[in-house]
């Protein structure tokens, strides 16, 4: 069984190989250091999820951007988080906590901001991180799929 911090380096070396392939765009022009979307990876050891924190730099990763979630209590609207600097986790963390719940096939989530005109696509756009983002997103991954596209304009 992989160790937290081999689960850490497999993570890092996926982000990695996403920013190769244009998946996560500046926050700013001309600005490498914090990139848009998120990177979540289910825990081999547990029940907890390892996600890239808030305005990570996906570009150079450094581990100190990598947040592990053991828990989560959807009723009472908590994280517990762990961090090895202090960094908060991606806004959506929520969102990957109810996929890796509902979904156990789902061993990791790639939120970019690309789109790929899939016909599993969101029919309204809501703030990251609240209830009404979560549900919407999960009505189109109950159908199974492997893919939803979250409505949005393409850059």
């Amino acid at each position: 069984m992989q160790t937290h911090s081999e689960t850490i380096d497999k993570m890092v070396e996926c982000i990695k190989t996403g920013f190769k392939y244009g998946l996560f765009h500046s926050y700013f022009e001309n600005n490498e250091e914090h990139h848009f979307g998120f990177v979540a990876m289910r825990s081999p050891q547990n029940n907890g999820f390892f996600i890239t924190a808030r305005g990570s730099n996906k570009r150079l990763i450094p581990r100190t951007d990598v947040v592990y979630v053991s828990s989560v209590d959807f009723n009472a609207r908590i994280l517990n988080t762990h961090s090895m600097d202090g960094k908060k986790a991606s806004l959506n963390a929520n969102l990957a906590a109810k996929i890796f719940e509902s979904r156990k096939d789902v061993n990791l989530i790639v939120h970019a901001h690309i789109f790929p005109r899939c016909d599993n696509k969101t029919e309204i756009d809501f703030s990251p991180g609240t209830q009404e983002d979560v549900d919407e997103v999960m009505f189109y991954f109950s159908k199974e799929q492997k893919i939803v596209e979250l409505l949005g304009e393409p850059n």
